[in-house]
């Protein structure tokens, strides 16, 4: 399945103002929630990169950064 990117957004309500300050959070192990899925973290990143292969984080409403660059 990793031609299917997959989509993070910030856990429990947590807001971002860039993009660094959201992949900040992810590095330093704050939640993320997989959209419609369970919760994750960075603790996850190798599973789920050798399954989904991209990981993005939508800080807002339409924005994107992209994990494992």
């Amino acid at each position: 399945m990793k031609d299917c990117p997959l989509i993070l957004v910030p856990a429990y309500g947590a807001k971002y103002n860039s993009a660094t300050d959201a992949l900040h959070a992810y590095q330093t192990g704050k939640d993320f929630k997989i959209l419609g899925g369970p919760y994750t973290s960075v603790r996850d990143e190798k599973l789920l990169v050798a399954q989904f292969g991209d990981i993005y984080i939508r800080w807002t409403l339409n924005q994107y950064v992209e994990v494992n660059q």
